[in-house]
Formats: C-alpha cells, structure tokens, sequence
C-alpha cells in the first residue's frame, strides 16, 4: 500500500498575506497545493492520505474555513483516497476534544479521526497513530516519552509510525518539554529502526535514515523563504519514501546597504525576478545616510514589478558596526564575528555550552 503524508496546513491562518480578487493569496496557495497532491496521489496509485496534526490553526473556526477543509477532504475521498487525520497541538484544547473530531461526524467511510496514542489496521497494513493529546491523558508519566514508550513496548511487530509531535534534538534548545499550546517531545530512539513521519515542524528534515519530519505545503513567513516545501509517499510494501516537491507561493528576504553605499539604483529589469513574489525588506543605513532613504520609492520599485511586500523595516547601524565594515578588508570573518557579538555570547556561553553538549550526546 502507498500512503501519501503532509501535515500542518494551518488553513485558517491568514496572516502575513495579500488579496487576489478579494481572496487570500495563501487560500489560493494552498488549493493549487491541495489539487497537486490529490493528482499526485492518484497517478501514484495511494489508497490513504494523512495529515499529520493542523489542518486547523485554531481550536475552533468559522464556518468559511471549517467548509473549505472539508472541500478539501473531498477532493481526496471523490476519487477514492481514504483520509486520515491526526489532532495537532493548534486543535486540541487543554480544556476540550480535538477541533478535528467533528470531521469524524460527516458520515465519510472515507474519513478516520485519531484522537488518541494507538494502533490502526489500513488494508492490512498496521500505523501506530500519535496525535498531539492533553496533558491530563498522561498526568501520571514523567514525560510524553514514557507515556508512548509504554504503549509502543506492548505492540506486536513494527507499525509505521506516524504523528504530531517534535522529535527530540530537531529544535536546539527545546530540550524542556511544555504543554499548554506547544509540542509534546519524543525521543523517537524508542521506535528503533522503525520508519517514524511527523508533522508539527514546518521545515522538512531527514533527522536520520529512519526519522522524517515532513513539513508544511505552504511558506508562512519569511522565514521559510528558502525551504523547498513538499509532501511525501510511502510505499509500505518497499519501504521506500518518495519526497515529491510543492511549487508553492515564493518568499524572498531583500537586504539594501545604505551603511558601505551612499546610493543604490533599481533597475526595473533586474526587479522582474521578484514578480509574484512575497518580500520582506530590510533597509540598513548609517545615521549620515539615514535623511536619504526615501520608503515610498523603496516599495514602489518592487511593486512596479508586482511583487507584493510584506514587511519594510529601516535599521540605524551602530558607529562601531560601521567602522568594522569599512575595515572587513583587513577583518578575517571570524575577528569581525567576535567583534560584533561578544558582549552576546559571553551573557549566554554557560548556556551555548550545555545545548553542545547535549547535542553531542544526542549524536552519540
């Protein structure tokens, strides 16, 4: 069996976006998303699509949204693609049942809601299910670890394993496990070699050869301009995943120095790169270049292109972040890294320590 994998769909979420005919471009983002994969499921021959925690952004949604996700399940189920879907930490309230439960209620013999840590038989192919579950449902274990570690210890054979959750090591720094609105962490070297998906991080990431953190369809924010999105297949019979890559909305991040220069020209020619594009600029200027930077110009030259600018932000550079730059000539990389961050580094070494050392040891 061939079993198609996303997660983190987020469809309610609408921020940082702009209209097209008086709808969200990330709307229309993700329906493009959403037709490629089901056309992609169907040439590949996938008989189960799973969405792997989020399809939701809130614990509760409007009408507008909870409708659109249905269509969206629909195109999967119309041509015969059974639907799985895993409860994410922005569905389940601490208080409440998954947002996700009522997808259950539709009627579909082609949709199937987990709401909770066990095993599920699809067309004789086993799947151990961990959706994002409240921490009064494992109040009596010392970490999420233990909990799922005592339910997987007493199944037989290897399921695939398939959930929301944040694999412990993907995130430096996340070693502390929190529960309200956040992740539930797992150190996956409980699933040995078991081939483990999950959903939760929007990076897409191979953590090992067994381990694979699928990642969003979609770019949320800036940060994510330069990830390849994408949706993965997993053949169960060999054992293989198939990564298949998504043309999703393009995100750019502009950086303009107005520190080292005292002008810039923008060619319209050299713009066009950037039409239908997503933009974050950053302006940097010393004070003496501060007077010359004109915004509206700065904007209008990217629009004129059509690209669409999310963020604008002018930033006044230090006296001594200047100077460094005029001299870089003579600067190794490392000596101007030092000179610039070591009142930060020297406030957070105990700490920048420990998080190697932990790290080392994950490697291990």
């Amino acid at each position: 069996m061939k079993i198609g994998m996303t997660a983190d769909w987020h469809i309610d979420n609408i921020s940082r976006t702009y209209q097209i005919g008086c709808v969200s471009n990330r709307e229309l983002d993700m329906f493009k998303q959403v037709d490629f994969m089901v056309k992609a499921c169907i040439k590949r021959g996938v008989e189960l699509f799973v969405i792997a925690g989020d399809l939701f952004n809130k614990t509760f949604v409007n009408a507008y949204y909870f409708s659109q996700a249905v269509d969206y399940l629909k195109q999967f189920t119309s041509k015969g693609i059974k639907v799985l879907i895993i409860p994410g930490n922005h569905e389940v309230s601490e208080a409440g049942w998954p947002l996700t439960n009522i997808l259950a209620e539709l009627g579909s013999d082609k949709i199937f809601v987990c709401d909770e840590v066990t095993t599920l038989n699809f067309s004789g192919v086993d799947l151990f299910l961990i959706p994002h579950i409240r921490r009064d449902e494992f109040k009596e274990y010392d970490s999420f670890t233990d909990f799922v570690k005592e339910i997987w210890k007493g199944l037989l054979g290897k399921p695939v394993v398939v959930g929301h959750f944040e694999p412990k090591g993907s995130i430096p720094g996340s070693e502390r496990e929190m529960f309200c609105g956040s992740s539930r962490i797992i150190n996956t070297k409980i699933f040995g070699s078991t081939n483990v998906f999950c959903g939760h991080i929007h990076t897409p990431l191979e953590m090992t050869d067994n381990v694979c953190i699928i990642g969003s369809p979609v770019r949320f924010s800036l940060k994510e301009c330069r990830e390849i999105k994408r949706f993965v297949i997993y053949d169960t019979k060999k054992k293989t995943t198939e990564s298949i890559t998504l043309n999703c909305q393009r995100m750019r991040k502009i950086h303009i120095d107005f520190v080292t220069k005292d002008s810039i020209k923008f060619e319209k020619e050299k713009l066009k790169k950037y039409k239908d594009t997503m933009i974050g600029i950053l302006v940097e200027t010393s004070k003496a270049n501060r007077a010359k930077i004109v915004s509206r110009d700065i904007i209008s030259a990217f629009e004129s292109v059509g690209a669409k600018v999310l963020s604008y932000e002018v930033k006044t550079i230090r006296q001594e972040i200047e100077e460094s730059r005029g001299k870089n000539a003579t600067m190794s990389p490392i000596e101007l890294f030092k000179r610039i961050n070591r009142k930060v580094v020297e406030k957070r070494a105990s700490i920048i320590c420990k998080m190697g050392k932990d790290i080392l040891e994950d490697l291990k």
